[in-house]
């Protein structure tokens, strides 16, 4: 998982009835695992700031910020609206009691379940005081994905349309598939004065995912406060006036050109040197020290002034933001604290009513691919929810070369981090770890003709289980299945470079039954003290082909950064062993991009393995030159202790979007001397 962006703000926020909210800016920071904080322009940075209460703010944080009396389906349909008892189901849960001075207060938990799967519909507990009636804890989350396309169809199809008319046909087919769910919501609210509730903690964290791009968000806000109805320095503050909305004319469009332009000036001046960099890029900066910004909050009715000081530099080093970390581990207001009401609504019995919703279908470019065996495959698939955390599904595929149709009729239950499927299937397999179906590997055979994986064909049925906590490091899974395995044969080998090679491994027809398991974790951080990627494999299976044949695999993996200012090592090993038989389709190759770039694929291959990678790179993670070698080994585990020279390879790279996308160029040392050009995505290590 690596960061993209990371922003932190600290305000003092005071607010009066009769005059509104005042917001002063005191720290603003924008970090990123792909450009370091130095290179971020922080007069270009965005400054915002969550403000806790004005009248009218719904308790729940999400959705418009604005309570709604009525139900309205085409947003957050809130559990207290009037007309919600259409929507959800409700339940007495436990109760509480909190002795705040003499006097004891009351609470009682209210669990909330949907009657039907939808995207704008919470479950969840929600926490009340008896006696005010007014939240005060929730933990909820929302029901199922929002499908952008579909969903927003059904909301406003004119908008969909056009929206769909302004993307340009080139990034089209990336953008078919656009799904988002906030996956936990937790709000925790404290008594102040003996009267307010207020909220003390807010934390939110979900998914987005853009074709075959998983983009994970995280959100955390912090309050304390100082004075409740109490006396403060805007008692002789004039009322905030919020200046009329200047209309689109052509005067008003010079207006904003002439600011436009001054800003633009301002930061030609400071990107040449010709004046210091410590004022913003706006005019109000010219005569003041601070410059501020007027609007209504999400009401419509309540007057708010955000005052930004024009010194931007200050704001990222100022004493009221949290300390300084890294970014992808930065923890400010303790999960620990949390995970108590996060496991309760991601838990497999707090789950919306068993209500069967319409089918939906799904295009995307995660259902396209080519290779030598199916060329060009296509695909579609058919998803319906349940309810009850249950789902089923389908999905198709037909490769233009081969002409075998592919299935997979998948049934599952979730609750988000935990997710049980049993899936009848058959399909088209790799015989490597590293995913040759996949939209990298896809890419590299149509444009290079280099399809870098050996393939065969399985048919069965399998029962697995994943575990993959939200803000964890930490990845677990295992799948049990029985299926039968045969040989796929080539039948394509155009592509826009070269020919692919006709060739793949022979795979005696035969059934297996057998236990896999996977595990992942990441610790620590790429800046500083370094991150360590572990992951292991390990899977045994029996075969029909031979009463006394079975074989047994394992694998490991382990990749070490360390940043040290501009500079990055990257230390990578990897090692595999196996017993019994190991079938062809279950032994390791090495060479091509995702291992010995300088080599062909499957120049080595036997029943075990070891692999070695050092890199250094210097720049941004965002793009990063880099050289590299590797040395590795691939045969039979009888003979690795023997004398041999290992094939190795060394060259000169860049890196994009912290290694996500990598073009390498690599001198081939042994079996062979030669160059080799090379592109690779979703590269795990």
């Amino acid at each position: 998982m690596r960061n993209i962006v990371t922003y932190e703000n600290a305000s003092r926020v005071r607010w009066q009835r009769e005059r509104g909210i005042v917001v002063d800016v005191q720290g603003a920071r924008m970090s990123s695992g792909m450009i370091p904080r130095s290179n971020i322009d922080d007069n270009e940075a965005s400054i915002s700031a969550s403000v806790p209460y004005y009248p009218g703010r719904d308790e729940l944080w999400v959705g418009t910020g604005v309570v709604n009396g009525e139900v309205d389906d085409r947003e957050m349909v809130h559990p207290m609206a009037e007309g919600a008892e259409a929507y959800y189901v409700y339940e007495s849960g436990d109760t509480a009691s909190i002795r705040a001075g003499s006097s004891l207060i009351r609470l009682r938990e209210l669990r909330v379940r949907p009657r039907k799967v939808a995207w704008n519909v919470v479950v969840g507990s929600l926490w009340f005081d008896e006696d005010r009636g007014t939240l005060v804890r929730a933990a909820f989350r929302f029901a199922a994905p929002f499908d952008f396309w579909l969903n927003l169809r059904d909301i406003d199809s004119s908008a969909a349309k056009e929206l769909a008319d302004n993307i340009p046909r080139v990034m089209r087919p990336l953008l078919l598939d656009v799904r988002g769910q906030m996956q936990a919501v937790t709000l925790e609210y404290a008594l102040y004065a003996g009267r307010f509730w207020l909220p003390r903690a807010r934390y939110a964290e979900g998914m987005i995912q853009i074709s075959f791009a998983r983009l994970p968000y995280r959100l955390e806000e912090s309050f304390r406060y100082d004075a409740v109805n109490g006396t403060d320095s805007l008692a002789g503050m004039p009322p905030i006036v919020v200046p009329p909305v200047v209309p689109l004319t052509m005067e008003g469009q010079q207006k904003r050109d002439s600011i436009r332009a001054v800003q633009r000036a301002r930061r030609d001046s400071v990107s040449k040197g010709l004046i210091p960099d410590s004022r913003a890029a706006d005019p109000a900066c010219d005569t003041s020290a601070f410059y501020t910004d007027i609007r209504y909050a999400s009401d419509g009715l309540t007057p708010v002034l955000t005052r930004v000081p024009c010194d931007r530099r200050r704001l990222a080093t100022s004493a009221a933001l949290p300390p300084d970390q890294a970014p992808d581990t930065a923890d400010l207001f303790g999960s620990k604290a949390r995970e108590e009401l996060v496991a309760q609504v991601m838990a497999m019995n707090v789950q919306p009513l068993f209500a069967p919703q319409r089918p939906t279908v799904h295009v995307g470019t995660g259902l396209f691919r080519y290779n030598r065996v199916e060329g060009l495959s296509l695909g579609a698939a058919v998803r319906q929810q349940l309810g009850a955390g249950y789902a089923t599904g389908v999905t198709g595929r037909l490769g233009v070369a081969d002409l075998i149709p592919n299935f997979a009729l998948e049934f599952t239950r979730t609750d988000l981090r935990h997710t049980w499927a049993l899936t009848s299937y058959r399909e088209l397999a790799g015989a490597s770890d590293d995913n040759p179906l996949s939209v990298g590997s896809s890419v590299g055979a149509l444009l290079f003709g280099r399809d870098e994986g050996y393939y065969y064909r399985r048919a069965g049925v399998s029962l697995s289980y994943t575990s993959s906590p939200l803000s964890s490091g930490a990845q677990t899974g295992w799948r049990l299945f029985a299926e039968r395995q045969q040989l796929a044969s080539t039948n394509a080998t155009w592509s826009l470079g070269r020919p692919m090679r006709d060739s793949n491994i022979t795979v005696l027809r035969a059934g297996y039954a057998g236990l896999s398991f996977d595990g992942s974790r990441t610790i620590g951080s790429a800046v500083g003290r370094g991150l360590l990627t572990s992951a292991v494999q390990l899977e045994g299976a029996v075969t029909d082909a031979d009463a006394r044949s079975g074989y047994g695999r394992a694998t490991m993996q382990l990749a070490l950064t360390r940043s040290v200012g501009a500079f990055s090592a990257a230390l990578n090993l990897s090692g595999g062993g196996s017993l019994g038989q190991l079938p062809a389709q279950r032994m390791w190759y090495l060479g091509g991009t995702h291992t010995l770039p300088g080599l062909s694929f499957g120049t080595a291959g036997g029943d075990a393995f070891w692999l070695a990678r050092a890199e250094l790179s210097r720049g941004v993670p965002l793009f990063r030159p880099v050289v590299f070698a590797d040395l590795g080994w691939a045969g039979s585990r009888d003979s690795w202790q023997r004398g041999y020279r290992p094939l190795g390879d060394v060259g000169i790279g860049l890196r994009a979007l912290d290694g996500l996308v990598r073009f390498n160029v690599a001198r081939a040392l042994y079996p062979v001397s030669r160059t080799r050009l090379s592109v690779s995505l979703e590269r795990k290590f």
